[in-house]
This record gives C-alpha cells, sequence and structure tokens, in this order.
C-alpha cells in the first residue's frame, strides 16, 4: 500500500468519523421524535382496523401497557391481550375490555374505594355517577369531586357504556331518584334511601 492509498484511507476515515458525530449532533439537538397523536374520530369504528394477520390497531395509539407485542409505540396488540381500541374524548385509545358485569362491579368499587368523611351535611352532596337504568345517586363528601377524581370516573364510566352497549340498548328512561344529603356517624349518607 502507498502513501497516497494510506492517506485516502485516513481521510475517508477522519469524513466518516465528523459525518457520523455531525449526525448524533443533530439528533440530540432535535430531540426524541415527539409521540403519536391520537387519531380524532366520532365512534369506535374509526380507531379500529383488522389486517390479514388479525391483530386490532389502535390508530396512531402507543401499545397498551402490558401487551408486550412489538416495538414499543408500534400501535398494535391482541385484542386477547385484554384490551380494546375505542373512541374516548374523541380520540381513538386503548382501554381494558371488560364483561358489562365486571366493568360494573369496577365503577362500583372505584366509588366505594373513595374517601366517605364528613363532619357536616353542608360537606355531603348526591351524585348520579352510576351508569344504567335509574341509576341511585352515589353520597360523597364534595371536596372528593376534583379534577382527578373526574377524569378517574369519566374512564370508568366509559368502559361500563363500551363494555354494555347490548345490555343498555333497550333500557327504560327514569326519573332521576330522589335525595337528600346528609353527614351521620362522620359518613355521608342518602336520608331519602329507605332503612
Amino acid at each position: 500500500m502507498n502513501e497516497t492509498d494510506h492517506s485516502r484511507r485516513t481521510l475517508l476515515l477522519i469524513v466518516s468519523a465528523i459525518a457520523a458525530t455531525a449526525v448524533a449532533a443533530l439528533v440530540l439537538l432535535r430531540g426524541p421524535p415527539p409521540p403519536p397523536r391520537p387519531r380524532p374520530c366520532a365512534a369506535d369504528t374509526e380507531c379500529q382496523v383488522r389486517g390479514v394477520d388479525e391483530w386490532e390497531r389502535c390508530d396512531n395509539v402507543a401499545d397498551p401497557p402490558s401487551s408486550g407485542h412489538g416495538p414499543a409505540g408500534d400501535a398494535t396488540s391482541r385484542t386477547q391481550d385484554g384490551y380494546v381500541c375505542r373512541c374516548f374524548s374523541r380520540q381513538c385509545t386503548w382501554v381494558p375490555g371488560k364483561t358489562c358485569k365486571e366493568a360494573l362491579q369496577n365503577l362500583e368499587h372505584f366509588l366505594s374505594s373513595q374517601a366517605n368523611r364528613c363532619t357536616t351535611d353542608e360537606e355531603c352532596d348526591g351524585y348520579f355517577f352510576r351508569v344504567g337504568a335509574c341509576p341511585s345517586p352515589v353520597m360523597m363528601p364534595k371536596s372528593v369531586v376534583g379534577a382527578q377524581f373526574k377524569a378517574a370516573l369519566a374512564r370508568e364510566q366509559m368502559l361500563v357504556r363500551t363494555s354494555c352497549k347490548r345490555e343498555f340498548s333497550n333500557l327504560p328512561v327514569c326519573e332521576p331518584a330522589l335525595f337528600r344529603a346528609a353527614c351521620r356517624e362522620g359518613r355521608c349518607i342518602n336520608l331519602s334511601e329507605p332503612k
């Protein structure tokens, strides 16, 4: 190998190193790519696409937490993983798939697990948080019903509505139940309920 070939190789290595450094610097300056934006939707059917491999695609949304399919963010997962793609808050999103009974039980557990402590009647109120035919009001302290609670409640209610579509399709319409919220023995209760 003559001196000219050696100089060319050395120059090529130097140029390659500079190019690699420049590309790395550019990536660092730009930062990571933005996360995919969920697709706007008006109905569940706009979020679900069946492919030849029979995987359900939740359009432009990263995998649900437990799916384990493919690289992170590839937006595919089998429905057998317990998740389904639904239209929620006008965006496609993964939600745990549940039977109607399970979804209703989860909502009830969520409501009953909230703090229910009070000292005066004024701290309590009744809310129609349950979903279904003629839901009974839930008595709880007004202080519990904040933004974080409302977001979690909306998710639980949405799971009931999506899981119980068939069961709720022919429900009767009825008047909201009367209630009288009060604080008794440190808990919010409904004085209008028969004992």
